[in-house]
């Protein structure tokens, strides 16, 4: 316990520091004519990743401004950073195919500069967006990509990200034992380098497969350890999937009042992010949960919710989009023909989707 709390008021101190380089200083930095190219970059990125989190549309408005110097500069590193960056906010955006697309672009480049790291960040972001689309072989071979990077520069962070991540293609396959193995592996990696957040995920994760078995009690300790650690770093994109993680744990459980109070407060914070996946699946739960109770006015107002959200969020047909992406981007790779050379940028995807 000593060393959780040391760990969490270290990295406190870390969020207080960043909190300095506030976006206004950012924008003048960007703004200032004094500006070399570089620093104006590095404002651009540290800018949107302010943004990545709670507001989505900020980060892809100064994500183009940023891509346009970029381009103008033929920098293929800037480019696919940006294209991360994007790929990310369009996710987070329940975009899949637009995300998928901007990630590929982005591997698409990085695969032929030494950014060995960057490279791997974007190939744990395409993993992602496969698990969440249930493709889980093409989830885990994308994770494997990112672990053998990491491990190769030994970047303790990034195989603890990994792990995380992973596990949870383990826990959909009910492989929960390795699941599990890998977010206690990756909380032990996290304590070691002091890494709030990345103890707060696995926290949740080994939570999450509390639930499957029903010990309830254990999961509810967990994710209020969770709840905790997320409030103390003021994430509030983390603490909106803790409130809604603590409802589907106590819709399970029965306890139907928390589960009610902790999803709604889930979706006001989700709704002040434009988070719109996080607001879908919860109007799930609380579809399911007030089924359960027998109200069945408002189990069928909340599935309405649900399914107008997730049709407008993600079609069949974005699915099959995906997949053909990466059936062409598989097929030009090994014909040499995907990429552009980096002299005279003006990449250019075949695949690219309408």
């Amino acid at each position: 316990m000593k060393l959780i709390i040391a760990i969490i008021f270290c990295f406190i101190n870390t969020i207080i520091a960043r909190s300095q380089v506030n976006s206004d200083s950012l924008r003048n930095i960007i703004a200032s004519k004094n500006s070399v190219y570089t620093e104006k970059m590095n404002a651009f990125i540290h800018l949107v990743e302010s943004y990545q989190l709670n507001n989505f549309d900020s980060a892809l408005i100064e994500s183009d401004k940023a891509l346009l110097i970029a381009r103008k500069n033929a920098d293929s590193l800037y480019v696919a950073i940006l294209k991360r960056q994007i790929g990310v906010a369009n996710y987070f955006k329940g975009k899949y195919d637009i995300a998928a697309i901007n990630f590929y672009e982005a591997i698409s480049i990085l695969e032929k500069l030494s950014n060995q790291k960057e490279l791997a960040t974007t190939y744990n972001d395409l993993a992602k967006l496969y698990r969440k689309t249930r493709d889980l072989d093409k989830a885990l071979d994308n994770y494997n990509k990112a672990d053998k990077i990491f491990r190769q520069l030994k970047d303790t962070g990034g195989i603890a990200m990994i792990l995380n991540e992973s596990g949870v293609v383990f826990e959909y396959r009910e492989d929960f034992e390795e699941a599990v193995k890998r977010y206690n592996t990756s909380m032990k990696l996290a304590e070691l380098t002091g890494d709030s957040l990345s103890i707060s995920y696995s926290l949740s994760n080994i939570a999450g497969v509390f639930v499957t078995e029903k010990k309830f009690e254990l999961a509810e300790e967990n994710l209020l350890r969770t709840l905790r650690i997320r409030q103390i770093l003021k994430d509030s994109f983390a603490i909106a999937l803790t409130y809604s993680d603590l409802g589907a744990t106590m819709n399970a459980k029965g306890d139907y009042g928390k589960a009610i109070l902790y999803i709604l407060e889930s979706n006001r914070i989700a709704e002040k992010l434009n988070y719109p996946e996080l607001q879908s699946n919860n109007f799930n739960e609380l579809s399911l949960l007030y089924k359960k109770q027998g109200d069945f006015q408002s189990a069928y107002r909340y599935y309405v919710k649900r399914t107008t959200s997730r049709d407008s969020l993600f079609a069949i047909e974005k699915t099959k989009q995906i997949q053909e992406l990466n059936a062409r981007y598989e097929t030009e790779k090994k014909n040499s023909k995907l990429f552009t050379s980096r002299t005279g940028f003006g990449f250019k995807l075949i695949c690219l989707l309408v």
